[in-house]
């Protein structure tokens, strides 16, 4: 339990001495409301009188205890100058004095009006637009989640947002409601509260994109309910500018799956009708008749709105329901949204002018005067005549002027039904009045009522109706009330207060306390004030609600008499009932929750009785206004006899009826899972951030808040029954306990396993009860659980699946090893048997090299220098022979064969000598050694024996020397280094020693000198052999040109006796047809005239269809432009600006001629197309008689007969040389889909398409396919099929990407093909022929502009980016998983990130938070892995790949941000740490990507901005968390200032001001520093010209959060980028052959 602080009495001189001590802090009362912070510095020796500091100030005074003191007053303890707490119950001393100095530090310093309060949500009315509702924060506060582990920032969206969440995930009805004083800020609130569910509800998140019309519609319309009825049921009062006067439920219902917002429903309770006619002074009617009157007065709207000139509302008449000069400004703007939301409630004209009409009448009605006629009478006077007739007209009552008549009856006379008949009794003036009014206030009655039923039917019209559903209530009801002089509506106003007080009292308080006894839990009682006595006061069985009600049941029910029975019933019985002496007949006095009221008894007994006169119906039945008409119906259900009087018992009393409506709004409220925001009023002037403490400890006081401080820091807000515990907890239960059977026991074992501190939960009867944070804690293990429950059933399935596969695979395997292994053993066979024979070989030379060397060293000499000769003997004839062999082709293939032998046997022959080289370096340094031994033991010799020496061996042995060319790794030979040789001789003498070291060191440079020859004839050796490379090189490539050349000979050959011999045929055929037909023409002269007569027809042909078409074209345009004048006509028609008839007449004449000749140009235009279809049948005949009688060498490859005339035509156009003779050879080959098919190919190409498969497609293959059918039908000028291929692949992507389980690789796939197909219509358009080589100029589109399709493609293009960001939010990198990975992911070990201030209201923290978040870490990474790797293997352009990346970044920097300003536990020097290690690795990410471009002119960089400059407000956060932050030094201001120019002003003082200490590690900010800091950063940046660049959005100083879900951050048009692939070298894949079927060639 937390130490609640010390509260001391102080009320005897004993109590002081026991109490006070020396530097202890205090608050010390100043007044009732008020107190001071003080520093006891010293106490008297007779403790009477003590030193104080005061720490507002810090002035010393001297203070004597008796008088300081007073009676009833609380010294209390003081924690003056903590960081202030956003929730109450976090602070470390829970007294009154410390939680109004809380919310005015927020309230004032840090300008923050919400604070939490452990149940409920305080919000301080700022009397100031904030710009804190904006998207941006509606996407920060939506979590989906309950009892999360951190708690955001206080916000009302917060509280929407966990109803949200409950109903959600628990599937349990909510209601929020909001209460206060009128004037502290419940409608607004309210209104957040709706807008944040209907956007959070209908905007679909992890598309992007708007639901069904439907569901729009319905939010639509339940945001239009409240302007409506705002303007016609709010007002301004002396306490608030828009104070609501009824009470409003509004009942937002929601779907069961995809929680969509399906239905709504309006109630209202008790409209205060008294204000229609009577206002207090500096009050004002309803704002509808202000708006009325500024819109009837305005000439712009009066054009608008034909129907206001009828109003006959003149500025020069003065009305007395309202006055002109209590128009505001803001009232004409009001009107315009009060009509817009009518529209948007589909509210018909009609409907709307008799809305208008019928206040018009009421403020005319207001109008009727009267005059005394005698001295019990009135009449009504000409102005008020007048009035009253214009009253009736718009209320179109059928009327007489003649006062006898019913109208002037029903408001000059009583009309009393007697035996006889009617008695009209006349009225005075005050009761003609009274009657006057009592007619307007039944008409504002049945017109609001009216409205709200047609607002509930509007919303009908478009709810989904289901019994599952769930809903959230919204509660705004008028607030407590006190007035100069309260009436029967404060009455009500603050009954209702006082039940709404009682629940709350009875869900926070009582029981709360009372569950806890029963469940035999173990609980401090708190003290509490409870209202049940004053609720029994006002409804008990002889309450003053009951005696009301029994007096308005006499025969003449009096107020005085009323007032005279409650008296003697409850003064001085009842605690919460009194009088003043002053108006004890006229006055009662009741004591509420919030404060003492003093209530007015005149008007109570008649107001609550509500009597409709029956005049006045039956006046108002006769009405010709259907509105009014079934208003009157309504009013008819309760007094069934419509006009016929009965008595006033026909219906309930007001006071009965809204005592009933508050019973069933409790039973739905205690029906739901409740939600408390308490709306406080700083201040009664309207000031803006003006703290009154006086009248905010009032209130706070009232609504208890100290005593649910206290609640919510002791108790357990939580609590489950056990079998839903076990139903949603099992998981958590060891093993060796599954089976246990009493469910207390098991859900005791699991809470003593998961939770540590058993102090955070209680075990009741029947119930467990949780203390905040423990089922965050719990739900954290359950999903944990559930993962590695996962992982071990997918790690099984996985390894099942990796078998299966794994087993043929293994028997292949086997296979393919069985034969390798055979083949390496035969291979290792020959390799032995040939290291055999080189080994018999090497024997055999060494053998010869030791007899060559006991011959002596001159023939061994001889014998090398013989074999280098030899050996350059054979290199030269070597050449001549490779020479002599380039002669042919014959024997240049056997040369290059030996020569590939020989290379072969010159690199084994070079590894060889590599390792005898080897060797002699080995022998020369054993020489060396042998050498020096040798000569330390001649010397040895010389000295001691002086006799002969022993002969020393030496040897000086030098390897052959054969160097064979070998691959081009070893055309390079080591250098050889020379080998010092030691000869080796026998001396006897020991006077030759000398001669024979001189000759030694000769033998030794001469063989040095040999070695050196050597070496250089390696290296020529060396050039020689790239030669033969060299050679060997071109004489393959002569041998491959010289086969292609007679190839391509032998094939010219073949094709062109063929044609000899088709020819000879075709010859002597035409021969035997010629002189059959008595013809003797030449074959030839046959064949050239025949086609001499198919171009003049073909010529001719193509001549008229050039004039039919173009006849066809001028006959469309004047067909379109008489279609634009008749419409144009019929448009004038319909709104004619002069009504003159013969004007009508003529315009008619005009359409009807014009509507003739449309149809003879119809006629006109269907006989060319008949014509023209003709000569298209024509030209294909003669075009198929000239291709059957033509030779092969001229035949197309397709029969004309199967081309349409389109292609026919642009075959002959592309084959007309310079000269105008027909060359059929084709020029190019081209695609083109069969008429008819479009969209079926289309449809099997987008819909059928399988994304996993198509990536091993050639890029963009798709997009290719498309253009390619585009070009084919430009070729033919087929324009309807070009619009038809691009319509339908555009709806049929769209289709594809509006799907609801399309995934982002589906997304990515069609962007990339999409803007693929856009660059290529862009580069073989008009605009980028520049960039078009010469082989692709075929691809050019020719004859049409296919350019106004490229908006649509950048729509499809824009559609894609929103649905990915979409899967991105939602799906792929949830705010959750961001938030975990970049800001709790801690991984630094041992820097713990815990703050210091963390209270007990903030619940359990699982330890180890490095470790619970590296899974979102990897997860994180792996996701950006998926989506950058994807685009890469689409080989997607850099500049679509810069533009998707962006947006994600965006999304994740700006989450992160906002993140960090909304959450306090982030805001800590170790964290900084944390999170900057985390971006670092980010960046890392970045650049391994080469995605951080060093130059400006990389291919990622756009217009000066980096996807690392999307991190830098971030990095700046973690300088801000890390920097040092004490005293006002201007060098650690300016410096601060300067490390921050991508953060805004208000952005930075935020973090400061929520920076918190970890262990210690860092100093607390003070006041000064921050104040220092404001004004160098206003000097800096001026608010209004300033603007930073924050997350790559330029943003003013007074933002504070992002909005996430800005996709569209680049704010630019994708550039057209040049394409990667050549469509000369498109190949369609193997998975898109099924398409050839409706795909033909087109050859040019």
């Amino acid at each position: 339990m937390r130490n609640f602080g010390i509260t001391l009495k102080i009320q005897s001189e004993s109590v002081i001495r026991m109490s006070l001590e020396e530097g202890s802090f205090l608050w010390i009362p100043q007044s009732e409301f008020v107190w001071r912070p003080a520093a006891i510095l010293r106490i008297t020796s007779g403790r009477n009188s003590v030193l104080l500091r005061w720490l507002d100030s810090n002035d010393q005074e001297t203070v004597d205890l008796t008088t300081l003191c007073k009676e009833n007053f609380l010294l209390c303890d003081c924690g003056y100058g903590c960081t202030p707490q956003m929730d109450l119950s976090g602070l470390d001393f829970i007294n009154e004095p410390e939680v109004l100095y809380n919310l005015k530090l927020r309230f004032c310093d840090q300008h923050e009006i919400y604070t939490y309060c452990g149940l409920l949500l305080i919000v301080l009315n700022p009397y100031k637009d904030l710009p804190i509702y904006g998207m941006e924060f509606m996407s920060a506060y939506n979590q989906n989640s309950v009892d999360g582990e951190t708690r955001r920032d206080p916000h009302i969206f917060a509280i929407a947002d966990e109803a949200l969440s409950r109903m959600k995930l628990l599937q349990q009805n909510q209601s929020i409601i909001i209460s206060g004083e009128s004037g502290a800020g419940k409608t607004v609130s309210a209104r957040h509260v709706l807008k944040y569910l209907t956007e959070m509800t209908t905007v679909r998140r992890s598309r992007g994109l708007t639901l069904k019309k439907g569901a729009a519609s319905m939010a639509l319309r339940v945001l239009a309910s409240s302007p409506v009825l705002e303007s016609l049921g709010n007002a301004r009062t002396t306490l608030n500018d828009n104070s609501s006067r009824f009470g409003k439920f509004l009942e937002v219902g929601f779907s069961q799956v995809g929680h969509r917002l399906v239905q709504a429903c309006i109630k209202t309770y008790l409209l205060e009708k008294s204000r229609v006619v009577l206002q207090d002074k500096n009050e004002r009617n309803y704002h509808i008749f202000y708006q009325l009157l500024a819109a009837a007065s305005d000439p712009g709207l009066k054009n608008c709105y034909s129907f206001l000139s009828e109003l006959a509302l003149n500025c020069s008449t003065t009305y007395h329901y309202a006055k002109w000069q209590q128009i505001e400004v803001n009232d004409l703007e009001n009107f315009a949204t009060t009509l817009e939301s009518m529209k948007d409630l589909h509210f018909s004209d009609a409907e709307v002018k008799s809305v208008l009409t019928i206040l018009a009448a009421i403020l005319h009605l207001g109008n009727v005067t009267y005059s005394e006629v005698s001295q019990s009478g009135s009449q009504i006077t000409e102005d008020g005549e007048r009035s009253l007739q214009e009253a009736f007209r718009l209320l179109h009552c059928n009327v007489q002027s003649d006062c006898g008549r019913l109208a002037y009856n029903c408001l000059c006379f009583r009309i009393i039904q007697t035996v006889e008949g009617e008695m009209h009794k006349p009225l005075s003036v005050s009761e003609a009045i009274s009657a006057r009014d009592a007619l307007a206030k039944l008409i504002y009655q049945m017109l609001f009522t009216w409205i709200v039923t047609r607002c509930n039917e509007s919303l009908a019209a478009c709810s989904e109706e289901s019994k599952e559903n769930n809903f959230i209530g919204i509660l705004d009801i008028y607030g407590f009330e006190t007035m100069e002089v309260n009436s029967f509506e404060q009455f009500c106003i603050n009954y209702a207060n006082e039940k709404l007080q009682q629940r709350f009292i009875k869900n926070a308080f009582q029981m709360e306390q009372e569950e806890y006894v029963r469940e035999g839990l173990e609980w401090s009682f708190v003290e509490y004030y409870n209202n049940e006595p004053c609720i029994q006061l006002l409804e008990g069985q002889m309450g003053i609600i009951a005696l009301l009600n029994d007096e308005c049941k006499m025969p003449r029910p009096q107020d005085r008499n009323w007032l005279g029975r409650i008296c003697n019933e409850h003064l001085d019985r009842s605690r919460d009932f009194s009088q003043s002496k002053f108006w004890a007949q006229e006055r009662f006095i009741i004591q509420h929750f919030s404060e003492k009221v003093e209530y007015a008894v005149d008007g109570f007994v008649e107001k609550n009785l509500d009597r409709i006169i029956p005049e006045h119906a039956n006046l108002l039945a006769n009405t010709e206004n259907p509105i009014l008409r079934r208003m009157m119906e309504n009013v008819g259900d309760t007094n069934p006899n419509g006009g016929k009087y009965k008595g006033i018992f026909t219906k309930p009393t007001v006071i009965t009826q809204f005592s009933t409506s508050l019973a069933t709004l409790m039973e739905i409220l205690n029906r739901t899972t409740s939600h408390y925001v308490r709306c406080i009023k700083p201040n009664d002037h309207k000031a803006s951030f003006t703290f009154c403490p006086e009248r905010v400890m009032q209130q706070l006081r009232a609504c208890g808040v100290l005593q649910t401080i206290k609640i919510s820091a002791a108790g357990y807000p939580s609590r489950w029954a056990y079998d839903d515990f076990l139903s949603r907890y099992w998981q958590l239960c060891p093993s060796n306990h599954r089976f246990e059977k009493d469910p207390i026991k098991k859900s005791e074992i699991i809470l003593h396993n998961s939770v540590k501190d058993s102090e955070k939960y209680r075990l009741g009867r029947t119930k467990i009860f949780f203390g905040n944070g423990v089922l965050a804690h719990l739900e954290c293990n359950r999903s944990a659980k559930i993962t590695t429950a996962t992982i071990v059933v997918q790690k099984h399935l996985r390894g099942w699946l990796t078998r299966r596969r794994y087993q043929p695979i293994l028997q292949q395997i086997t296979a393919i090893q069985a034969f390798a292994r055979r083949w390496l053993a035969q291979e290792h066979l020959h390799h032995l048997q040939e290291a055999r024979k080189k080994q018999l070989q090497k024997m055999e030379a060494s053998e010869e090299t030791k007899f060559a060397l006991e011959i002596g060293t001159s023939k061994g000499y001889n014998r090398t220098l013989s074999l280098l000769r030899r050996h350059k003997t054979r290199c030269s004839s070597k050449t001549e022979v490779e020479e002599s062999k380039a002669k042919s082709i014959e024997m240049l293939e056997r040369e290059i064969s030996s020569l590939r032998s020989q290379l072969k046997a010159r690199d084994s022959e070079i590894a060889v000598k590599e390792s005898q080289i080897m060797n002699l370096m080995k022998k020369e340094e054993q020489a060396e050694e042998d050498k020096k031994r040798k000569h330390n033991r001649l010397n040895n010799h010389d000295k001691y024996k002086g006799s002969r020496s022993q002969p020393d061996k030496g040897f000086g042995d030098y390897e052959e020397v054969n160097h064979h060319s070998g691959c081009k790794s070893h055309r390079n030979l080591r250098k050889i280094t020379p080998v010092g040789v030691e000869l080796r001789a026998a001396t006897e003498d020991d006077t030759s020693r000398s001669e024979q070291k001189n000759e030694m060191c000769q033998r030794a440079d001469y063989n040095i000198n040999l070695l050196l020859d050597l070496q250089k004839r390696c290296s020529t050796l060396d050039a020689e052999k790239e030669e033969l490379y060299q050679k060997l090189e071109m004489y393959q490539k002569s041998f491959a040109t010289a086969q292609a050349r007679q190839h391509e000979a032998k094939i010219s050959i073949r094709r062109l006796e063929e044609w000899i011999e088709r020819q000879t045929r075709n010859a002597s055929a035409t021969v035997t047809y010629s002189s059959g037909a008595q013809t003797d023409a030449n074959d030839s002269e046959n064949l050239g005239s025949m086609l001499q007569v198919h171009r003049e027809t073909s010529r001719r042909l193509q001549r008229e269809v050039d004039l039919l078409n173009a006849e066809k074209s001028q006959l469309r345009s004047t067909l379109n432009q008489r279609n634009e004048e008749l419409q144009l006509l019929k448009r004038c028609n319909a709104h004619p600006s002069v009504k003159d008839a013969s004007t009508r007449d003529d315009l008619e004449n005009h359409v009807s001629r014009l509507a003739k000749e449309n149809l003879v140009l119809q006629e006109q235009l269907s006989t060319a197309n008949a014509l023209n279809r003709r000569l298209a049948s024509t030209t294909k005949y003669f075009a198929e008689l000239v291709h059957r009688c033509a030779p092969d060498c001229l035949r197309m490859t397709t029969s004309p007969y199967l081309l349409d005339v389109r292609q026919l035509i642009a075959v002959a156009k592309s084959r007309v040389g310079a000269n105008g003779i027909h060359d059929f050879a084709t020029k190019s080959s081209l695609l083109r889909c069969q008429e008819g098919k479009e969209e079926i190919l289309i449809n099997r190409l987008v819909k059928d398409l399988d994304v996993q498969k198509a990536k091993s497609w050639p890029p963009l293959a798709v997009a290719e396919l498309v253009f390619l059918l585009l070009r084919g039908a430009d070729a033919v000028h087929d324009e309807a099929q070009i619009s038809t291929l691009l319509t339908a692949a555009i709806r049929a992507v769209q289709s594809v990407l509006n799907e609801q389980s399309c995934p982002k690789e589906t997304i990515l796939f069609w962007m990339v093909n999409m803007f693929g197909l856009r660059n290529y219509i862009y580069k073989f358009s008009n605009d980028g022929r520049e960039s078009v080589c010469d082989e692709e100029r075929v691809y050019e589109l020719q004859n049409y502009d296919v350019s106004p399709y490229l908006p649509l493609l950048n729509d499809v293009i824009t559609l894609a980016f929103q649905l990915l960001m979409g899967q991105v939010v939602e799906v792929v990198l949830p705010k959750a998983l961001v938030t975990g990975a970049l800001l709790e992911y801690e991984p630094i070990p041992n820097l713990t990130c815990q703050a210091l201030t963390v209270s007990a209201s903030s619940g359990l923290r699982p330890q180890n938070t490095w470790l619970r978040r590296k899974p979102h870490f990897k997860r994180f990474i792996n996701h950006l892995d998926n989506i950058f790797d994807f685009l890469s293997d689409l080989n997607a352009d850099a500049s679509l790949v810069w533009c998707v990346l962006y947006r994600v970044f965006y999304y994740i920097c700006s989450c992160a941000l906002n993140s960090i300003l909304l959450r306090k536990d982030l805001c800590n020097w170790a964290r900084g740490a944390q999170i900057r290690h985390n971006l670092a690795t980010l960046e890392t990410w970045l650049s391994d990507r080469d995605l951080v471009p060093e130059e400006s002119d990389s291919d990622v960089y756009r217009h000066g901005r980096h996807l690392r400059d999307l991190l830098l407000p971030l990095i700046q956060v973690c300088h801000i968390l890390q920097s040092k932050k004490g005293g006002s030094d201007k060098v650690k201001v300016s410096s601060l200032c300067q490390l921050c120019p991508n953060l805004t002003a208000t952005q930075i003082l935020r973090l400061l001001s929520r920076c918190t200490l970890v262990n210690g590690l860092e100093e607390v900010v003070q006041p000064e520093f921050l104040a220092a800091v404001q004004r160098r950063l206003r000097e800096q940046r001026p608010q209004e010209s300033c603007k930073t660049i924050c997350c790559g959005v330029e943003v003013p100083q007074g933002t504070l959060l992002l909005d996430s879900e800005y996709w569209d951050v680049s704010n630019e048009v994708l550039p057209f980028a040049p394409m990667p692939i050549s469509l000369a070298d498109f190949q369609m894949p193997a998975e898109m052959e099924g398409l050839s079927e409706f795909i033909t060639a087109v050859d040019l």
